[in-house]
């Protein structure tokens, strides 16, 4: 998740805050932000009667009695809340049958998000959780039947828990709190978010807003003050607005500073230029806000975004509570402010904060390279599931192979069942070409480095065209060489392998490879490794002799009859092969002799011209 700086409070406007990942639960069947978009351009809502999983609304629902909810519908989730699956989870120290549902859907929520910002590695770092909710009907429900106390009741049911059971499932160490403002939770999570983040209490912030309706009491309340609007729909900004629809949602957004986000490689999915709170004060009714309150939100809003042209904006998303009070409000509030025609929306409740989105549009271009696709999960099943939302995925974007490659490879949490296929000429894959394992404990690799001889024009090339890491490592180091004197041609040995998290437990270094090894042990520098490869070829050229070396496919015992004076064994590498080094005509000769014996063994004279490990230079 990588560092942070620490900025003073006030400075959002030098120092922006980017919301990198999202994720969501939203009435509809909406899990995720193309979700999201389709419901909105098709014109859908998610509006739909009480579930009777919820409460039995024809028990409660009455047009003109007292203590009676006046709404038949509402915005609910589909998910079934009562099979949430939590089995993904550790859940160590917790109780699954006994948390509040919110718990457990904020817990996949998290992770969903965690996941859309490609973020890996987040245990044990300073990163905050700011959770707004609104209503606490578990708690109702599980507090009217005495018999059914137990020790976890303030975890698993207390409101003030929702952030903390995520910062301990995840091991986030930074500020974990539960925010309850009414319907604002959820933004005044995200500016105390953006505060810590300001002050260097942590580094990354999950932001997210929870809201689970399993009981008529807050409908019943609302419905006597006349928020509520009796048919469940909100009609915001219209003549026929009567109040709004209670609905659901649990929703996630991680945020970190934008400098942090673009060195980290993040997607910036939008940049926070400022936020701010503030309250109504003494206003005609505790309920009733001010105009001229929100008028001054806005301005000072704005003004600690550096922002003074305001006609800048294009959309401001309201409030929208759909009531004859709160909407014309708003609306006065937004009009002499902005002084100018601006669109305005509101698809759910909230207050304010200034936004400034961006995108990237792309051209469906198909790809043909070779890319190695990885997936996993926590167990067989959930797997099957993720391979069949990746090949959906592959199949409708073609041009992004690349781009799903990389996410699914670096900015995944690698977990135990996994799967994995070459995706070649560009091609969509069946669900038949994936290979299956079940992840242990990761093998132990032993980087074996070569000495000189196994080089070859054009070596490294298809590399430097396949991965930007690599080439930029190949510059770097022609930078360091392009310093010394007479700047060599020189092979290439580690960096792209560690890129990819592959690390070894043990090096072992041949002749020049020596320096390789060391490099990839971590014992000195690669300017170091590349400076020391320099001035060795350097001495070999200025006092070595003129040599020659092969490579021979046979053992010691099978070679050693054919040794003559002034060819040696250089190095034997394995009980089935061994290296020459002598004599340039010698060298030959022997290789001569071994040939005809030994067809079918390789014979290769190497591409040096000393003979290195032979004992007739002299030492260095």
């Amino acid at each position: 998740m990588g560092s942070t700086t620490v900025h003073g409070i006030g400075e959002y406007g030098s120092h922006p805050i980017a919301i990198v990942g999202m994720s969501m639960r939203l009435p509809g069947g909406v899990r995720s932000a193309a979700d999201f978009w389709q419901l909105l351009s098709e014109g859908r809502d998610g509006n739909c009667v009480v579930p009777r999983s919820r409460y039995n609304e024809e028990g409660f629902y009455s047009e003109t009695g007292a203590h009676s909810v006046r709404m038949r519908r509402g915005y609910y989730l589909e998910e079934n809340l009562e099979t949430l699956d939590t089995s993904f989870f550790d859940m160590e120290g917790l109780q699954p049958s006994r948390m509040d549902p919110q718990q457990k859907m904020l817990l996949q929520v998290v992770w969903d998000c965690l996941e859309n910002a490609g973020q890996v590695d987040w245990h044990g770092k300073p990163i905050g959780c700011f959770v707004g909710t609104y209503g606490g009907d578990w708690e109702e429900i599980e507090v009217r039947d005495s018999q059914n106390a137990h020790n976890f009741h303030m975890i698993g049911h207390g409101k003030f828990s929702l952030a903390n059971v995520v910062s301990y499932e995840f091991h986030f160490n930074g500020p974990s709190m539960t925010i309850e403002t009414g319907c604002s939770s959820s933004m005044v999570a995200l500016n105390q978010a953006c505060k810590a983040l300001l002050m260097g209490d942590c580094s990354a912030a999950i932001v997210a807003g929870s809201n689970l309706i399993f009981t008529p009491t807050v409908g019943m309340h609302g419905s006597g003050l006349s928020v509520f609007s009796p048919s469940g729909i909100s009609k915001c900004f219209d003549a026929s607005a009567d109040g709004y629809g209670r609905g659901e949602a649990v929703n996630a957004v991680l945020i970190k500073h934008l400098d942090d986000a673009l060195r980290d490689g993040d997607q910036i999915r939008a940049v926070i230029r400022s936020s701010m709170v503030n309250c109504d004060g003494r206003s005609p009714g505790i309920t009733t806000p001010s105009a001229e309150a929100q008028e001054r939100l806005i301005r000072e809003t704005y003004k600690r975004a550096l922002i003074s042209d305001l006609s800048q904006t294009a959309f401001i998303e309201c409030h929208g509570t759909g009531t004859l009070a709160g909407d014309p409000i708003e609306c006065s509030a937004i009009a002499k402010t902005f002084l100018k025609e601006i669109y305005i929306g509101s698809v759910i409740l909230d207050s304010f904060s200034s936004l400034m989105p961006n995108s990237v549009l792309e051209d469906e271009v198909k790809e043909t390279t070779p890319r190695l696709l990885v997936v996993s999960a926590k167990s067989q099943e959930a797997l099957l599931s993720r391979e069949q939302s990746l090949l959906k995925y592959r199949s409708l974007h073609p041009s992004r192979l690349s781009d799903l490659a990389y996410t699914l490879g670096v900015r995944r949490e690698h977990l135990s069942h996994r799967g994995f296929l070459v995706n070649k000429n560009g091609i969509a894959p069946e669900m038949g070409a994936i290979k299956h394992s079940i992840a242990g404990r990761a093998p132990d690799l032993t980087y074996v480095f070569t000495g000189q001889g196994a080089q070859w024009a054009g070596m490294g090339r298809g590399l430097m065209k396949t991965f930007r890491s690599f080439r930029d490592s190949i510059q770097s180091l022609d930078i360091v060489l392009q310093t010394l004197k007479r700047p060599p041609s020189w092979s290439l040995e580690v960096n792209l392998l560690s890129e990819w998290g592959i690390k070894p437990a043990a090096v072992i270094g041949h002749s020049s490879g020596e320096i390789a090894a060391s490099y990839a042990a971590g014992a000195i520098t690669a300017e170091s490794a590349i400076a020391l490869s320099y001035y060795r070829g350097l001495l070999v050229d200025e006092v070595g002799s003129e040599g020659a070396m092969a490579a021979v496919s046979l053992g010691r015992v099978q070679v050693a009859s054919y040794l003559r004076d002034g060819v040696v064994i250089a190095c034997e590498n394995s009980p089935n092969s061994v290296t020459l080094s002598g004599e340039p005509r010698q060298v030959e000769e022997v290789i001569n002799k071994i040939k005809p014996d030994f067809p079918d063994a390789l014979c290769r004279m190497l591409r040096v011209n000393r003979s290195y490990h032979s004992g007739t230079d002299p030492p260095f």
